[in-house]
């Protein structure tokens, strides 16, 4: 429009729609409030499932939140830690960038005050965990140390829910923490330890090796090898054994999720959950198995 009447352009007078400070807290407050209560009041799966329009963060909504927290952060949200602590949240809630909702989480935590609402606090703490357990699956190599990351977030979510005496919330959430230990509890049993006395005969008999190298070529080209006559058809697979603090390890972690669950089971029979209480029934059978102790598996 500029280009065609430049010289409406030039005689008009700009005008700014301004609104006050309280305004913009109050639109800050009104909607991490609202998310917060979203979240609260939904099903599990709901926290998955939801996108951003159902938790009431629209595109344009999101935009104004940007655009108010940039207008305030200097003077006002540096005063008001808890309202900045949401407002990270809520944008982290938005934003479809997997890392950059980490950051948010993150930066929410840390604006948090000690004495902040203790419920919106473990929102964070298991929105965290949430990040970590999915970068767990999606990231295979660094699966047991994402996992371990998961279980502290989501202890720490289990503890502010307790202090803030939510056992609903314990109850719902709380087998994201059993999940996780039995990830690791399982991880931790996978994990092979080469045999150190089938290393060190590598070592000090380099010839043998080499022999059995030259056996297998031999085979490979589909000519006779010396040796045994008796045909072999396929290799042997290296020989691992356990480590002792790997399987130390284990139990503890195989202890810890029996813990959680014996904690979980009487808060899902209050909540009448049976769905949770089931899985957690599933989570003790895995302990027991672990314990070698089938009879109480089948239980």
């Amino acid at each position: 429009m500029i280009h065609l009447v430049p010289d409406f352009y030039t005689w008009v007078t700009t005008v700014e729609f301004a609104i006050t400070t309280e305004e913009l807290l109050t639109f800050l407050q009104q909607t991490s409030d609202e998310v917060f209560h979203r979240i609260l009041n939904s099903e599990d799966a709901f926290l998955f499932t939801a996108n951003q329009t159902s938790l009431g963060l629209t595109a344009s909504r999101c935009r104004e939140l940007e655009l108010a927290s940039k207008e305030l952060q200097q003077d006002y949200l540096t005063s008001e830690p808890e309202l900045a602590a949401s407002l990270a949240f809520v944008l982290g809630r938005w934003t479809k960038d997997q890392a950059q909702a980490r950051e948010y989480y993150e930066n929410s935590l840390n604006l948090y005050p000690e004495t902040g609402n203790p419920v919106k606090k473990g929102l964070i703490y298991l929105h965290l965990g949430l990040w970590w357990r999915s970068y767990a699956v999606q990231q295979r190599q660094e699966s047991q140390a994402a996992c371990q990351r998961a279980k502290d977030y989501f202890q720490q979510a289990i503890a502010f829910f307790q202090q803030a005496e939510r056992g609903d919330l314990v109850s719902k959430y709380i087998n994201y923490q059993a999940e996780v230990l039995h990830r690791l509890a399982q991880g931790q049993d996978k994990e092979p330890t080469p045999n150190p006395s089938k290393e060190g005969d590598r070592r000090q008999n380099p010839s043998k090796e080499g022999n059995r190298r030259q056996k297998v070529e031999g085979k490979k080209e589909g000519y006779k090898v010396e040796g045994n006559d008796k045909a072999r058809h396929d290799i042997k697979p290296k020989l691992y054994t356990p480590n002792a603090d790997a399987i130390t390890q284990g139990m503890q972690l195989w202890q810890e999720l029996e813990q959680i669950c014996h904690q979980a089971l009487p808060l899902h029979q209050t909540q009448g959950d049976l769905f949770r209480q089931a899985r957690t029934y599933g989570f003790l059978a895995e302990v027991a198995l672990a314990k070698a102790d089938p009879t109480t598996a089948q239980q």
